[in-house]
């Protein structure tokens, strides 16, 4: 009953319990709380805006699945992240999820001496599968696996900065890539708890 309370899943948890042939019989009573919360932001400062908007839900109906999406506007250029969360992909104490974000942002190369020598955008598009197993008492096995698109072009949206990209692009080219990772960890807490990383 502690832990159900402690998922903040509910806003009223209640049991007993009674002798059973060969054990104890549990009868749990529980009423969700609602889980769709909406997402509003905004954030300015040096220079640049980001208006963020979505939906996140830590029990998609009433099933225990965690799952959010939310639309992004930086500097008048769009980008959306969506996210899913199993708590129990594998069983009780294996937790599965999954992430897609794309963005696009402005990014100014600079001189040794600070100033503006080319501009670029650059647009990222990144897909995660995320797996975490407790593999004995308060002892975690963590994977985050990833590939990640990057692709650079050139921000010609004034003569000024299509002149200086044209200079600096004669003898530096732009190149794209995809890049693939895998980052195992080990950790200390349970699944359902904020773990203190061993390192």
């Amino acid at each position: 009953l502690a832990r159900l309370r402690r998922t903040e899943l509910f806003y009223a948890v209640e049991g007993t319990t009674a002798a059973a042939p060969g054990g104890v019989a549990a009868r749990v009573a529980a009423k969700n709380k609602l889980s769709t919360l909406p997402i509003v932001k905004f954030k300015q400062g040096g220079g640049s805006s980001l208006w963020t908007a979505g939906l996140y839900d830590v029990n998609l109906a009433g099933t225990l699945l965690e799952a959010g999406g939310q639309y992004e506007r930086f500097n008048g250029r769009s980008g959306f992240a969506l996210w899913f969360r199993n708590p129990y992909g594998g069983g009780p104490r294996t937790r599965l999820g999954a992430d897609v974000t794309a963005h696009t942002v402005d990014l100014p190369l600079l001189d040794v001496h600070g100033r503006p020598e080319a501009h670029f955008l650059h647009e990222e598009t990144r897909a995660t599968l995320r797996a975490g197993h407790e593999v004995g008492r308060g002892i975690r096995v963590d994977l985050d696996a990833a590939v990640y698109r990057n692709v650079f072009k050139q921000d010609d949206s004034t003569p000024l900065k299509a002149a200086r990209n044209a200079a600096f692009s004669a003898g530096h080219p732009l190149r794209s890539g995809l890049t693939v990772s895998a980052l195992p960890r080990l950790a200390y807490g349970r699944l359902e708890r904020a773990p203190a990383a061993l390192t």
